[in-house]
């Protein structure tokens, strides 16, 4: 009896071991097409969504494997049947999972994108750390027309930008995790960067500047580059990068390059005679990088003069941005409410539903305070040293 249990037991386990062995859902890659990213737009007279998606073909070729990068486009109702369509225009089938950005033009940001967000996060391939973009274009679907692409694969490209956003701080960075996270959380919206071009050698290049301010899941706003890195430096989302600083004098305008190393900022909500307040603190450690003109920095009271200079245009120039969102854009993307809701729960109870037009006329200062590395290094300009 013993004798047959054995049998039996070790019949299931080879069993088993068949039934397992390898992947079940397996796909062989060269019958896949991968898509690498997507553009969503609307036809404004037909008002069926365009769906574009870059895609890479492989080639199998021995030890080497051969890729194309090549585009498909479709106009259906609904974003679904736009991607069932895209599938019939190739024999293999399309793979989201490596599927870095997604596109979208500002017509739709306009009217709203959390019905986009939210067929893309239901997707069992696509990831929530797919990067979103909005189009300066008319169209998103043109982003893929550049020709001039250093990885030949502009969605690629554009996913490869946000590594350098600490060494050129313009654009902030958004995903479809973080997009969902802020327009939920209470206190706090999102902006998304936008995407343009620029003219090299006669040839367009993809180009990230700027941000998009939203409202829930509706743009209402743009922001340049200046007022996208104000805002960043406010939401502790810097912390590397260079920018630029002036110094006035009676006869002229002089002009410094100063590089950020380390940043860090505190927003601190204050609950004074029934009014709430928020203060920012600013510690900023940079170097200067560049100096033009006749920029004196030997002394300890010239010293003290730049650091003074640099904090008072940092806080001007902070504040001006904080003004600028709140009279024309009313929308948090600082945080502010979030900052509330934390540290004093029982405030934000009082005021959480009537945050949207608190927040318009909130009383907001900046105070910034840097550290000058190198300055002992090198006191003056080599121009003045020559002297």
């Amino acid at each position: 009896m013993r004798f047959i249990r054995g049998i039996s037991f070790l019949l299931i386990v080879f069993v088993l071991m068949v039934m397992n062995a390898g992947c079940w859902n397996y796909r062989e890659i060269d019958k896949l097409t991968l898509v690498t990213g997507a553009a969503i737009d609307k036809d404004d007279g037909t008002g069926k969504y365009v769906v574009t998606v870059e895609v890479l073909d492989i080639q199998p070729g021995g030890q080497d494997v051969e890729t194309t990068t090549r585009i498909l486009s479709t106009e259906a109702d609904t974003i679904f049947d736009a991607i069932r369509d895209l599938a019939k225009q190739t024999s293999e089938r399309l793979y989201w999972s490596h599927a870095k950005t997604v596109i979208i033009s500002r017509s739709i940001a306009d009217e709203g994108i959390l019905p986009i967000i939210d067929f893309i996060s239901r997707d069992q391939e696509t990831r929530f750390s797919m990067f979103i973009y909005i189009s300066d274009k008319k169209m998103a679907k043109e982003v893929f027309q550049a020709k001039d692409v250093p990885s030949e694969n502009v969605s690629y490209f554009l996913a490869e930008l946000k590594t350098i956003k600490n060494t050129i701080p313009e654009f902030p960075t958004a995903t479809i995790k973080s997009f969902i996270v802020d327009i939920y959380e209470e206190g706090m919206e999102p902006i998304i960067p936008v995407v343009s071009s620029i003219e090299n050698n006669g040839e367009h290049i993809p180009n990230i500047k700027g941000s998009v301010v939203f409202k829930d899941d509706k743009a209402i706003g743009y922001l340049n580059e200046e007022d996208t890195k104000n805002t960043l430096l406010i939401k502790d989302e810097i912390n590397g990068g260079v920018f630029a600083q002036t110094i006035q004098s009676e006869k002229e305008t002089k002009k410094l390059t100063l590089e950020i190393f380390k940043n860090n900022v505190k927003i601190i909500p204050r609950y004074v005679n029934g009014e709430v307040m928020i203060e920012v603190k600013i510690d900023t450690n940079l170097s200067i990088g560049e100096m033009m003109g006749d920029i004196k920095v030997s002394t300890e009271k010239e010293h003290l003069a730049l650091k003074e200079s640099i904090e008072k245009q940092i806080e001007s120039r902070c504040e001006k941005t904080i003004k600028k969102v709140q009279k024309e854009y009313g929308s948090d993307i600082f945080g502010f409410g979030r900052a509330i809701k934390a540290k004093m729960p029982k405030v934000w109870k009082q005021i959480g539903s009537e945050w949207d037009e608190r927040f318009k006329d909130l009383k907001v200062s900046v105070k910034s305070n840097v550290q000058i590395r190198n300055t002992a290094l090198m006191r003056e300009p080599i121009e003045n040293i020559k002297r």
